[in-house]
């Protein structure tokens, strides 16, 4: 794919060198990277440090600095898409190769920076729902990033009650995240508030593709199978509340997935927690913690020259190789541009986390209604 650089709107790809565009995106620190040389050959269009203006360069009569905007995105027809990246100048460096060429490296990070800066005095949500939150939350605060409801998800029911003062946009998303069991990030200047079964990649990557559904992996490399902390029974220790048969007493449940224990022996934990009064969100727990624990979890990285793939995406992956068979999930991506046309996407993929572990978050969050976060 061929791309293209515009810094303040304004096409600056002829001037960039084409290796040094990459991206990197990751679900981890939620806050996407993006660096690239400008290469400015006429000495004009140098910077202007006569004037003491250090942090300022001239190129085509437009001036750049540190948060001017930036889009990097394929070439089409008219326009630019696929956007792949959406941020800000955060760093400029400069050297100068000869007395006639002058190269800047800008280093970026994408708009998911505004919500680590933008304070809300008070966050005051009464049986909203959490689309409704984030929307409103990101409209006011973050106005550079779109919330464009096709890309919020909207779980039920509302949530009860959410109460917050002086806290950042971002750690109040954290905390619906917290109570909904959805991922979130920033991407392309959109807040993607999802899970990964409604955020599938548009195919698959195979070793053996059929150029349809599933596409060819350039490398497949660093796969690890991780079995650090194994759990397939989970005993959870609440507090008073109902039991079984009736009357009152300490809430002690159990879950036990038998297939892992047939196939790996017993490996038991047990919780307490004395704020879970029902046997319901004891077995709930303790499902969780089983159904997380219970088996191997699968890592490794891929490269492919296919576009179209993002963070946060599901995606089928096999290789026979590996006996890797299964949909997992883009936990983070560098996107290099190899040639002036071709672009590679070096992904790491794991384990995409069961619906039954997000639906029984979800539960468990709302059996605890009201909910009252913040000073």
């Amino acid at each position: 794919m061929r791309i293209a650089v515009l810094v303040n709107h304004v096409d600056i790809s002829d001037s960039i060198e084409v290796t040094s565009v990459s991206i990197d995106k990751g679900l981890t620190d939620r806050i996407s990277t993006a660096s690239f040389t400008i290469i400015v050959k006429d000495p004009a269009h140098a910077g202007k440090y006569d004037v003491s203006k250090y942090d300022q360069c001239v190129y085509g009569g437009a001036v750049f600095q540190e948060l001017d905007d930036v889009l990097i995105g394929g070439v089409i027809p008219g326009g630019y898409s696929p956007v792949l990246f959406r941020g800000m100048i955060n760093r400029l460096e400069y050297a100068r190769e000869s007395s006639h060429v002058l190269k800047i490296q800008c280093s970026c990070q994408d708009y998911a920076a505004d919500m680590e800066r933008a304070i809300a005095p008070i966050a005051n949500y009464i049986n909203q729902t959490d689309r409704l939150i984030l929307t409103t939350l990101i409209i006011i605060y973050c106005p550079r990033i779109t919330a464009a409801p096709a890309f919020i998800a909207e779980t039920t029911p509302p949530i009860a009650r959410y109460v917050a003062e002086s806290k950042s946009v971002r750690q109040i998303v954290e905390d619906i995240c917290e109570l909904t069991g959805l991922s979130w990030q920033v991407s392309n200047g959109y807040l993607l508030y999802f899970t990964p079964t409604t955020y599938p990649a548009p195919f698959g990557l195979s070793s053996a593709p059929d150029g349809a559904s599933t596409f060819g992996i350039d490398a497949f490399t660093e796969y690890v199978r991780d079995f650090i902390r194994p759990v397939n029974r989970c005993t959870v220790i609440g507090g008073i509340g109902t039991v079984s048969g009736g009357g009152t007493g300490t809430i002690n449940m159990t879950f036990t997935d038998a297939a892992s224990i047939s196939q790996y022996g017993i490996h038991e934990l047990a919780i307490v927690d004395r704020d879970i009064t029902t046997e319901a969100d004891a077995l709930l727990r303790a499902t969780v913690e089983v159904t997380q624990q219970a088996y191997p979890e699968e890592s490794f990285t891929v490269k492919t020259f296919k576009d179209g793939l993002d963070v946060g995406q599901s995606i089928p992956v096999y290789h026979s190789d590996y006996g890797v068979n299964g949909t997992y999930l883009i936990r983070g991506m560098r996107i290099r541009q190899r040639t002036r046309i071709l672009t590679e996407y070096e992904l790491d993929i794991g384990v995409k986390p069961p619906d039954l572990v997000t639906m029984l978050r979800k539960l468990e969050a709302r059996t605890r209604q009201p909910i009252s976060t913040g000073s």
